[in-house]
Order: C-alpha cells, then sequence, then structure tokens
C-alpha cells in the first residue's frame, strides 16, 4: 500500500494505491470516522471508481466486531463476478482474518 500525494495517514480524501485479488487498485477516502467507520472508492488507477467498500467498527468487549461491505458497478466488476462468483467472498473472508491476526498482534 502506498499513500499518495504525501499523506501520512488515512484521513478524508486521502488516496492509496494498493494490489489486491492481483488487481493493482487506486483509492480514495470517502467516509472516516476515527474507531467507527472507514469507506472508499477503488478501481483501476486512472479509470472511474469501479466498486465501493465500507469497514464499521463496533466496539465489543476488548476489542471490536468488523462488518465489510462492498459495491461494485460496471463491465469489469462483472465479469470479476461472473470468472469466480465466490471469490471477493473468499478474499473478504482472508482480509478479515489478517486484520484479527495482525490487531491481535501475531
Amino acid at each position: 500500500m502506498q499513500l499518495l500525494s504525501g499523506a501520512g495517514a488515512l484521513a478524508p480524501d486521502v488516496r492509496w494505491r494498493w494490489t489486491t485479488f492481483d488487481l493493482a487498485i487506486e483509492s480514495r477516502v470517502h467516509e472516516f470516522v476515527p474507531n467507527r467507520r472507514l469507506g472508499w472508492f477503488g478501481g483501476a488507477p486512472g479509470e472511474t471508481p469501479a466498486f465501493y467498500h465500507s469497514w464499521l467498527l463496533a466496539p465489543e468487549g476488548d476489542g471490536c466486531r468488523v462488518t465489510m461491505d462492498e459495491a461494485g458497478v460496471g463491465s469489469g466488476a462483472a465479469a470479476f463476478r461472473r470468472a469466480d462468483a465466490a471469490r471477493m467472498h473468499r478474499g473478504h473472508a482472508l482480509w478479515l482474518a489478517t486484520l484479527k491476526w495482525m490487531s491481535e498482534g501475531r
């Protein structure tokens, strides 16, 4: 992950580049409520965003519960789903497992 335009941390309108599902992505933070919510638009660098992704963080015990949601639009998103309808769900399960692992200091 690489923050763009000299940004030092995520905040509203911060852009970053990253790779997920073997795809190069450029994203821009849309919603940012520290310790509560993060939402961003993303898509291929230089193209109109093709998806919106959000994380809702809810305090729970000594930690928090993370709920993810994603919506995709356009022919690229449709082709991704046609190629393997469950790929996104498997990828998000991996994201959540990795987030849990990292947040627990492993």
